[in-house]
């Protein structure tokens, strides 16, 4: 059995529980006897050994030791407390929101003062010109809507 496939795969899939009292027993021993290691991630150039925090339940963390120090790769989710991991991609996806709702916003105005093709009137819009400002619009809406319910799901 490769130990680090079966943990990462925990850490992927099972929110870090063990699915049986055997593969418990058995990684936990594993485990114990390299002190958390379990593998490493070679980039071609370095390898980075990953270590893993554990309990009866399963892991509960697992990092990578890196240059900078270590990295943690997967934090077991707890009803109602926000993990680093994800407080971190929470202030990534509400950063990316901001951008995109900017962007958005910048070319509404644009298009509202004619602006949007460059001459400053808006009666030099053809049809196909607003077609297209319209689908692209619509896109990033879409866009919009799927950051904030994947922030929604991660709070």
């Amino acid at each position: 059995m490769n130990i680090q496939i079966s943990i990462l795969s925990l850490s992927k899939k099972n929110n870090g529980y063990f699915k049986s009292e055997k593969q418990a027993e058995f990684l936990i021993d594993q485990l114990k006897k390299k002190q958390g290691y379990f593998g490493s991630f070679s980039s071609g150039y370095y390898s980075c050994p990953l270590f893993a925090t554990w309990d009866g339940k399963g892991i509960i963390k697992t990092q990578k030791s890196t240059k900078t120090g270590m990295v943690t790769l997967f934090e077991r989710k707890v009803e109602g407390v926000i993990s680093a991991l994800d407080a971190k991609r929470i202030k990534s996806l509400e950063r990316k929101l901001k951008k995109e709702e900017k962007w958005l916003n910048d070319r509404v105005i644009e298009f509202d003062s004619g602006n949007y093709n460059s001459t400053g009137d808006t009666s030099t819009y053809d049809e196909s010109l607003i077609i297209n400002y319209c689908y692209w619009n619509n896109m990033k809406r879409d866009s919009i809507n799927n950051l904030r319910k994947k922030i929604s799901e991660l709070k």
